[in-house]
């Protein structure tokens, strides 16, 4: 299975949503070796990747908190591959 999860709130160590997705997707990674996840990140593709095993990054150019984000999420979304999408906001 693949896990796509909105981990655009993971920017910096004091972030509770952060700290809260990063804990998310380490317990997923230990709990099922077969897991995969897709972490949708908000920013540039250079900045420092998380390093997680089975965890792959794609990077969305828009503001993380505009009101039209659900609108162009979904059609990037579609370009990627994943059986369950999770948003903790």
């Amino acid at each position: 299975m693949r896990i796509a999860i909105d981990a655009r709130k993971l920017t910096h160590a004091e972030s509770g949503l952060g700290n809260h997705t990063l804990n998310l997707v380490r317990g997923l990674l230990s709990a099922d070796p077969d897991l995969e996840l897709l972490l949708v990140r908000n920013g540039r593709r250079n900045r420092v990747p998380l390093d997680l095993p089975r965890a792959e990054e794609v990077h969305v150019p828009f503001p993380l908190d505009s009101p039209l984000t659900p609108l162009i999420l979904a059609p990037f979304l579609r370009r990627q591959r994943f059986d369950v999408f999770h948003s903790p906001y």
